[in-house]
């Protein structure tokens, strides 16, 4: 089909709206997220009628924050698409900036379109007027101010032409096709009045959308792959030289004594590449690469044991490390940071995002993984230690053997309310099946699987790993679990994690509905903050107070109150038993655990 049709039957606002719902369709979106707002009508009327032709699906939630998560979590689970959340001027575009930091950070295609009054009324004190343009910073790859169109006939051929090759940047620069990583974009779009279609105009509206739905829609130009990678390493010094890549390659071909660090998303091709060698690999749960013959289980207990001078299996084994390969976004654990840091080699191979990580800045090579994988996978694999695995394999092994039955005996005698959460989430992570997804919340949580509980290959993780924050969890949850339908969609978080995304839980009557499991690891506040050096601080007081925030929140009334159906487990057996049903809606669990115990175990697994 050639360009829309440009009579001038529709004002400008609404013809730009039109423009830009349809030409991301074209170009394979999928999903929006809305928020309420009068100055982003035009997007809600046409949005609300390529739902009902069946061009997209959209979303309404009246929290920005909460709208900007969920679209988060469906560009998560399906980075290859891109999703637009679309909120009214004002503080409401403001809301979105954590999602848009942590797509930044994670590397995720987030498309936000924020409604803004015309020029003329920027700097005039006009209500919810602000500077929308630039407001995310250098958080996004790419932005643009579309103006309010002059007129209220319609748009010139221009002017649709314009707003179309907006849509087509924007998603070249979000699904990363120019070159550059992926990450989130912002389209700022000025609407003047009038912003509400007539009747008539409404079913013309609903006439253009059959038409797109029966003839399809000329997407126009647009990206469709990235640049090739450069054969080039960035070193520490950031250089480049194309030598570098063939030195590295050549001392790992020879050092057999390599571990990979694999953080949040890494590459898969990662797992061949240590079967080939023979490397251990110490796996975040939410690295994809869990489960895999080269994954230690219990790789982060002996990182932890190696600094005890009573661990000298662990310490001699860590010290042995001669490369460190890292991969994904290892930011979880403070012992992986100092394995990085005391490595006689540190190699980091980034991939998609804006950003390596190399927090100690001890680097010695900064290889992109596109670069090392072909190279690692050509080179003649050449062993000088034919232990090195199975060394590590049987340290996780015992490891975890020692722990197992230290948390079988906590458990024996303790009562219902203080247990430790380290024995729910064992009990959930081996009841997820590969029906499952499993959403982690960050802080205590997802390190308690990290330590006790490996990940089986079988399940998908997924955790919001780009700046770790606890905000928006509920929703991004929810975005997973619209986008995957077919799975059951558990998420298990901290209480303080649930309740900073308590108005995730708001969903219209009218909305798609969402299928998810929470669990709720309910310990009264933030138990983080005990095995961390505050707890130190010779001052219990002021520890519970200002940073463990005992809050006394009745969950099962929140559950309620928001519409979520709410059940308690008292054993670790029931908690798994909850996950062999899908609920309709949303059905939220809660655990009550023991801070207290949660520190005395602890002070055992650190002997």
């Amino acid at each position: 089909m050639s360009a829309p049709d440009l009579s001038a039957e529709l004002p400008t606002s609404l013809s730009t709206a039109w423009e830009l719902i349809t030409q991301f369709v074209a170009l394979g979106g999928r999903h929006v997220v809305l928020s309420p707002g009068s100055r982003s009508a035009p997007l809600a009327y046409v949005a609300a009628v390529a739902h009902e032709a069946g061009l997209l699906t959209l979303h309404v939630r009246i929290d920005e924050r909460s709208a900007a998560f969920v679209a988060l979590g469906m560009a998560k689970a399906d980075p290859s698409r891109p999703v637009i959340v679309a909120m009214t001027s004002g503080t409401a575009v403001a809301n979105a900036h954590p999602a848009v930091l942590e797509a930044d950070h994670s590397g995720l295609p987030l498309i936000v379109v924020s409604a803004d009054r015309p020029f003329e009324l920027r700097g005039t004190g006009a209500n919810q007027t602000t500077t929308q343009p630039g407001m995310f910073g250098c958080a996004v790859r790419w932005s643009t101010d579309i103006p309010a169109f002059a007129g209220v006939d319609g748009m010139t051929p221009a002017d649709a032409q314009a707003t179309r090759n907006a849509v087509n940047r924007a998603v070249a620069y979000s699904v990363g096709s120019v070159g550059g990583p992926r990450g989130p974009v912002h389209i700022n779009v000025a609407f003047r009045d009038p912003l509400a279609p007539s009747s008539e105009q409404r079913e013309e509206l609903v006439r253009r959308a059959q038409r797109v739905r029966a003839n399809g829609l000329d997407g126009g130009t647009v990206f469709v792959s990235s640049y090739p990678p450069n054969d080039a390493s960035i070193t520490a010094g950031q250089t480049r030289n194309t030598d570098v890549t063939h030195d590295v390659i050549d001392g790992l071909r020879t050092t057999t004594r390599t571990v990979i660090l694999a953080g949040d998303t890494a590459p898969t091709q990662i797992i061949d590449i240590a079967e080939r060698y023979g490397w251990p690999i110490l796996a975040e749960p939410s690295s994809g690469v869990n489960g895999a013959a080269p994954t230690i289980a219990g790789g982060a207990l002996i990182l932890a044991r190696a600094g005890h001078p009573i661990s000298s299996v662990y310490r001699t084994l860590v010290e042995q490390v001669e490369h460190v390969i890292v991969v994904g976004h290892p930011t979880l654990s403070r012992d992986a940071i100092a394995l990085m840091r005391r490595a006689p080699q540190l190699t980091i191979a980034p991939d998609h995002r804006v950003q390596w990580t190399d927090p100690t800045g001890t680097a010695t090579a900064v290889i992109p993984f596109s670069v090392l994988s072909p190279h690692l996978r050509s080179a003649t694999a050449v062993s000088t230690d034919a232990t090195w695995l199975s060394r590590w394999q049987q340290a996780g092994s015992d490891l975890l053997t020692q722990l197992s039955e230290q948390l079988d005996a906590q458990e024996q005698f303790s009562a219902p309310g203080h247990l430790a959460p380290y024995q729910y989430v064992r009990a959930l992570v081996a009841s997820v099946t590969p029906q499952h997804i499993l959403m982690v919340g960050a802080s205590s949580v997802i390190r308690d699987i990290d330590r006790v509980a490996p990940v089986p290959a079988c399940v998908q993780v997924y955790a919001n790993r780009g700046l770790a924050g606890i905000d928006g969890t509920v929703s991004t949850a929810q975005g997973i679990a619209l986008t995957s339908p077919d799975r059951h969609t558990v998420l298990v978080l901290g209480d303080l994690t649930f309740l900073h995304d308590i108005n995730g839980l708001v969903i219209g009557p009218e909305e798609p509905p969402v299928s998810l499991t929470i669990v709720v690891l309910n310990d009264n506040g933030g138990a983080i903050f005990g095995g961390l050096e505050h707890a130190r601080s010779g001052d219990p007081a002021l520890l519970e107070r200002v940073f463990a925030t005992p809050h006394g929140a009745r969950i099962d009334d929140l559950a309620r109150g928001y519409g979520a159906t709410y059940q308690r487990v008292n054993t670790p057996e029931d908690l798994g038993g909850m996950l062999t049903v899908k609920p309709a809606g949303i059905h939220v669990v809660e655990v009550v655990t023991s801070r207290e115990e949660r520190g005395n175990l602890d002070a055992l697994l650190s002997q």
